[in-house]
Formats: C-alpha cells, sequence, structure tokens
C-alpha cells in the first residue's frame, strides 16, 4: 500500500538562521527523536448565573514544546543548546524530512531542559525540552 505520508527521515533541529523559509543556523547533531509540539488552545470559563450548563471560549494558543533526543557527544551545537537553559528566547527551526518543497516550523524557543542518561550498555545520551514562545510559521523548504 503506497502512502503520501512524508517520512521522518532527514529532519533536523536548527539553532538560528534568517531568512523566510529559514536557512543557515547551526544543526544540532546526532538527534535520533523530536518530540513535535502540540499546539493547544486555552479556554475560559464563562458561564454566568444564568447559565444551566458550563460556557467556555477559546482564548489563546499555546504552541507547546519540542523535546530533541540525541546521543551526546558534547559537540559544539549540543553544548550550544545546553547553554541557553534558563536563557532568552532563541530563533529556531525543523525541517521536515529535509529538502525542497518539505515542511518548515520556525519558531523562537525557550530551552527548558537539558538531561544526560548514561545507559551502560550503549551512547550517552541527552535529552532537552524546547518551549515555544509565541507562534509557530510553517514555511516551504526552498
Amino acid at each position: 500500500m503506497t502512502t503520501a505520508a512524508t517520512k521522518a527521515f532527514g529532519t533536523k533541529l536548527y539553532i538560528g538562521g534568517s531568512a523566510t523559509p529559514k536557512t543557515g543556523g547551526t544543526v544540532v547533531e546526532e538527534v535520533f527523536s523530536l518530540e513535535l509540539p502540540e499546539a493547544l488552545a486555552k479556554s475560559v470559563e464563562v458561564t454566568s448565573h444564568d447559565s444551566t450548563k458550563g460556557e467556555h471560549i477559546n482564548s489563546y494558543v499555546d504552541e507547546g514544546e519540542v523535546t530533541a533526543q540525541f546521543r551526546y557527544s558534547g559537540a559544539t551545537e549540543q553544548e550550544v543548546l545546553r547553554g541557553l537553559l534558563g536563557g532568552v528566547a532563541t530563533q529556531m527551526y525543523i525541517n521536515l524530512a529535509g529538502g525542497t518543497g518539505k515542511k518548515q516550523l520556525d519558531f523562537m524557543g525557550l530551552v527548558q531542559s537539558f538531561k544526560l542518561a548514561a545507559p551502560m550498555d550503549g551512547a550517552i545520551e541527552a535529552t532537552s525540552k524546547i518551549k515555544i514562545t509565541g507562534v509557530v510559521t510553517f514555511n516551504t523548504q526552498g
């Protein structure tokens, strides 16, 4: 059975970049898993005294967070990501499946965590959570 779904192979996380769609920046190497953001509409309760049921309206969209898992090598770009922990929002983007015509997620991110793990039967791994602040823009890679 054939599918038109985009395969994840070649997806990359970048720090920095310029133009639209984004180019340049520093690719975070050795990433083996990216959990992409889940955008959620936040609601506000507006139930009045006349209501017989709860009433709500949407107020804003929280764009979520990105979780990156990678094999830790201490490479410069991995240390740049760790160095952003607790700092100001930084331009980031993700090229989905890499290549012309594929989608790109462009966002400002706050690095909120950086965790190392040392499994005895494999490579040292790192996990980092990046909170998205503001809007995620979907572009088409050039």
